[in-house]
Order: C-alpha cells, then sequence, then structure tokens
C-alpha cells in the first residue's frame, strides 16, 4: 500500500474500494493507495470507472472522465 506525495496523481480504473485501521484503501489500475480522507462511500459510484486521483496540500480529490 502506498500514499500519493503532495501534487502527484494516478489515473486508472477503480477496481476495489476497502477499509482497513481506519483507512479508506483503493485499488486503481495496479496500484493499491491510502486515502486518507475520501470517504469509502463517496467513491463507490465511480467502481469500474476510471478515475483520477491527486493528492494537494489540502487533501485528497479525485475527478472521473465525465464531470463537466
Amino acid at each position: 500500500m502506498q500514499r500519493l506525495d503532495r501534487w502527484s496523481e494516478i489515473t486508472g480504473k477503480l477496481t476495489q474500494i476497502r477499509t482497513k485501521k481506519h483507512r479508506t484503501v483503493i485499488t486503481v489500475g495496479n496500484s493499491v493507495i491510502a486515502v486518507d480522507d475520501l470517504v469509502s462511500s463517496e467513491l463507490e459510484e465511480a467502481v469500474g470507472r476510471e478515475i483520477s486521483v491527486v493528492r494537494t496540500e489540502s487533501g485528497y480529490r479525485w475527478f472521473t472522465g465525465d464531470e463537466e
């Protein structure tokens, strides 16, 4: 499991969301990422879709390709 550095991004298909020791852990492509401040229930709608996850100075943000 890894964490993104600040101002890093990962893009790929979101295939799994789980909670491990009070942390949200997601699988994007072949990477398993701890995204502490994202709520798993908010990400559920994106499972099976291509997403981008960005870590900023204030936390993680996620986007899908169909955001306007």
